[in-house]
């Protein structure tokens, strides 16, 4: 869940006066606070945890609702986009609305009162049930649960969450009902219907050879949002597709905002999906999927990029660019804009997050600079920083605000940091969660940070370079029935991957497996995965302790971060639960002393701790463009300084097994240099590749461990036992062509 708006915006929106829940069609509520009493509430947030409190508030306009949770003090903001139901528990009285004396009661068309429904949530839950009628909005879909005394329960629905929805209520039955046409005019209607979907979705298409000029008049948000991506026109009416055309309160919506006559042919989700995207900042030719990715790798965390990578910014970005500057007459943009879904200012938004994902970037930088200075946009690829647009500097106040409108910060505030979200499905057809960072600068401006996230497969655990012998230890660690596995490294290193990478040898049908994790990066069928809150007290320890009652057989936590947590772990896996978790340490052995230092009892966590895990990750050298050479004497006796000065080893042994390893059969060993080519965008590197240190507690590391060595000691005491340093690691794979010393040194200095 995002965190607490900011209090100006909160306290207003508390403030104001309270939702007025709609009533089901031809009804009305017997009291009116039972319009307004928002007593006992339910919520449900996409990764299937719940929370219970009072709303206090409902924003549709901002997508936001107030909650008090039950036990909290405070209030906090959720956005809609966090959530998929939400259940107002109290039941409620209605009555049918009072029918006009200028209209009979035979001239009034009524619904069934009970109608079934079937929603497709798009957590893959499937809420169906019956309801007394239904509102359709933009913001979502309000039902009416009737109960056994004659009352309703109030249910919401927000647009994003109904991933399918069906309410069995048959116009043409209900025609019939009301005699208003007979039998055989709805079968001849549905005949006509059914050899209509027949015909070729490419036939509505040939109506028009463009419709760019749509693109400003139907809103993203209400297109994609409903998935009716326009067409194009004939002499009359817009033609604007959708998968149920019978969903009239969703077309007279469109109609209300766009002012224009629109007909909705029929089509599938398949055809809409394939649909052109050029307006709304999605190119006619971009990829809903990563293209060149490898299944379940995360962008900028080992993953290579796609042959012919993109360029920076292409030239439609840049002709939207000079088309703002020129429509602002070199004045700064007003921010307005930002608000307005059909602007260029939101357009290009969309686009500079669309190529980051196109160009698997993991994060987004926007930084900002005084005066007439432009305002540089960079791309995280493989972890490094590389340019990607220069705005005019007019543009940078509105192009901020923007982002902040998207993850629903308050745009008013630019004195102090903000954190939230963007689920930028709500913007575009693609599945993409954006972490936002705002940080004032200089002169009243801010920077923007954006960490790409996007749902993806675990990496097969053989497929992460692990050596060997480490690989062969690591699959013996974790499959012991009890113990805890660690996973070291910096932020970025690929830990999240591995942890998923070690999730995936376990996960078969004999086990159930609990992951808490913040946020959700990686999904695997068969996972119960958790998202924590800890706005609303659901911790990384409330979960595992949630955990421990739900019959694990084995538990992932996704970081240690306390002392609290780190404790119930440590407990877990003492009582017969494999626990795996992660550490924000430099080496294995820091890690060890890390936990010591956090308070854990060294008996305890002695007898708990399997092993622990460091990790790297550097650039791979392209494999179209690398070459080969046979190094100087000096360059390969310095390499094999750096590998032994990390362990007490013979130097001369040590070199007769790289040659015999590594060499050509003659005494040389060829080692390889970046050069640069079009695939790499003349890099000379592609993708990022793992160095990895495995600590496993023998004998000799648990007594260390029991006396609280320091961290020295307990490295040493791992090296004689075999340990092979991130820095070894490396060098091996140096010589074996993956990658250079330099870019060993860089992350292993």
């Amino acid at each position: 869940m995002n965190a607490p708006l900011p209090l100006a915006i909160a306290a207003s929106a508390l403030a104001a006066e309270g939702f007025r829940w709609p009533a089901p069609p031809y009804f009305e509520f017997v009291r009116e606070q039972d319009r307004l009493d928002w007593a006992d509430s339910l919520l449900t947030f996409r990764d299937g945890t719940k929370a219970s409190g009072r709303v206090r508030s409902f924003v549709p306009d901002q997508a936001l609702l107030s909650l008090r949770p039950d036990g909290a003090g405070e209030p906090v903001m959720v956005a809609f986009s966090d959530l998929v139901k939400l259940q107002l528990r109290r039941p409620v009285e209605l009555r049918r609305e009072v029918v006009s004396s200028a209209a009979s009661e035979s001239e009034t068309l009524c619904p069934p009162e009970n109608q079934p429904f079937r929603i497709e949530l798009e957590s893959g839950e499937i809420f169906q049930g019956v309801t007394l009628g239904y509102v359709s909005a933009l913001c979502g879909l309000f039902l009416y649960l009737p109960q056994a005394n004659g009352s309703i329960v109030r249910c919401f629905v927000p647009a994003h969450a109904a991933k399918i929805c069906s309410i069995y209520a048959p116009i043409g039955q209900i025609l019939i009902n009301q005699r208003a046409v007979s039998p055989e005019a709805v079968g001849a209607a549905l005949d006509l219907q059914a050899t209509m979907r027949m015909q070729r979705f490419d036939r509505f298409l040939a109506l028009s050879t463009s419709s760019e000029e749509l693109s400003g008049e139907l809103p993203a948000s209400g297109t994609h949002r409903r998935r009716m991506p326009p067409l194009g026109e004939t002499r009359g009416p817009r033609i604007a597709t959708m998968e149920s055309p019978n969903a009239n309160a969703v077309m007279e919506k469109l109609r209300g905002i766009s002012q224009l006559k629109l007909v909705p042919p029929n089509a599938t989700a398949v055809d809409i999906g394939a649909a052109p995207r050029t307006h709304h900042g999605v190119a006619a030719n971009a990829a809903i999927e990563v293209r060149g990715a490898s299944p379940g790798k995360s962008r900028g965390r080992g993953t290579p990029r796609a042959a012919g990578s993109m360029p920076r910014a292409d030239a439609a970005v840049q002709a939207l660019i000079s088309r703002l500057a020129a429509e602002s007459g070199n004045q700064d943009i007003a921010e307005q804009q930002a608000a307005r879904s059909d602007s260029a200012l939101v357009t290009l938004v969309n686009r500079i997050i669309l190529d980051a994902v196109q160009q698997q970037a993991s994060d987004i930088h926007i930084e900002a600079n005084m005066g007439p200075k432009t305002t540089r946009v960079r791309f995280r690829k493989d972890g490094m920083l590389v340019n990607y647009l220069e705005l005019p500097s007019q543009f940078r106040n509105a192009v901020v605000s923007r982002i902040k409108i998207m993850s629903q910060l308050d745009i008013t505030e630019r004195r102090k940091p903000q954190d939230g979200k963007i689920d930028f499905s709500r913007f575009a057809p693609m599945k993409v969660e954006l972490r936002v960072a705002t940080v004032p600068t200089t002169s009243g401006l801010e920077d923007v940070v954006m960490r790409v996230l996007e749902a993806s497969g675990p990496v097969p655990l053989d497929e992460l370079g692990l050596e060997t012998g480490g690989l062969h230890s690591i699959k013996r660690l974790i499959s012991k029935p009890h113990g805890l596995f660690l996973v070291c490294g910096p932020t970025g290193s690929g830990k999240t991957t591995t942890l998923h990478s070690l999730l995936a040898f376990l996960n078969t049908a004999e086990r159930k497996i609990w992951t808490a994790e913040d946020p959700i990066e990686i999904t695997q069928p068969g996972l119960r995965q958790v998202q924590v809150h800890p706005k609303i007290g659901w911790t990384f320890a409330a979960a595992m302790r949630s955990f421990m009652r739900a019959d694990p057989d084995v538990i992932m936590v996704g970081e240690m971060r306390d002392t609290e947590t780190a404790k119930i772990g440590i407990e877990a896996s003492l009582t017969g639960h494999p626990v795996l978790s992660t550490l924000h340490t430099n080496s294995a052995a820091e890690s060890i002393v890390r936990l010591l230092d956090l308070g854990m009892d060294p008996f305890n966590f002695a007898d708990a701790l399997l092993g622990v895990l460091a990790q790297r990750l550097t650039k791979r050298l392209c494999p179209e463009c690398k070459s080969g050479y046979v190094p100087a004497p000096a360059e390969l006796e310095q390499l094999l300084q750096e590998y032994c000065n990390d362990a007490p080893m013979d130097a001369r042994k040590q070199m007769q097994t790289w040659t015999e390893r590594y060499g050509d059969g003659h005494g040389s060993i060829t080692l390889f240099r970046a050069e640069g080519c079009e695939h790499c965008d003349h890099s000379g590197y592609l993708g990022r590749i793992g160095l990895h240190e495995l600590l496993v507690t023998d004998q000799a590391t648990k007594r260390l461990i029991q006396s609280r060595a320091p961290v020295a000691e307990v490295k040493s005491a791992a090296t004689i036992a075999g340990l092979r340093t991130l820095r070894q690691d490396g060098i091996e794979k140096v010589l074996q062509g993956l990658t250079d010393v330099r870019q060993v040194n860089a992350v292993c200095s």
